[in-house]
């Protein structure tokens, strides 16, 4: 896997969205960063966002991603994924030192990369609900009508 440091930094009084998401992305798909599409491009709703994300990855790639949010302190959420996935690496979403949702990469109970060009992993919960978030590429599922 290649570690890269985001190419977008987040500016968005300017209408500029950083791309630490796609970085970090590109880190667990062993791709350039330039190779995944800025999702975050634009100031996107959830509701439009994940959808896209996952649109790409099932045409693309044939997988998606697991979604679970944790109400608890970050150590929490890390020892649980050392207990309950020692050896998978995930994206982990919170709040950086710059007081923005991010994502970094972990795995276990350790945060191996920040693509942030400033550096300063994790803080807090994600700014806009208040949880963390673990994101993780499984096999897409493709769903098959029966014949009539």
């Amino acid at each position: 896997m290649l570690y890269h440091k985001q190419t977008i930094a987040h500016k968005p009084e300017i209408g500029q969205y950083g791309d630490c998401f796609r970085t970090a992305l590109a880190y667990l798909l062993d791709l350039a960063p330039q190779d995944v599409p800025h999702f975050c491009a634009t100031n996107r709703s959830s509701d439009e966002l994940w959808p896209a994300i996952n649109a790409w990855l099932a045409e693309t790639l044939h997988l998606g991603i697991y979604s679970v949010a944790y109400d608890c302190p970050l150590e929490q959420v890390l020892t649980m994924q050392q207990v309950l996935n020692p050896n998978i690496y995930y994206l982990l979403a919170g709040k950086s030192p710059r007081g923005v949702t991010h994502q970094v990469i972990a795995c276990g109970d350790q945060i191996i990369h920040d693509p942030a060009l400033e550096g300063g992993g994790l803080i807090g919960p994600c700014v806009e609900d208040g949880f963390y978030w673990v994101n993780v590429l499984v096999a897409a599922c493709h769903l098959h009508q029966e014949a009539s």
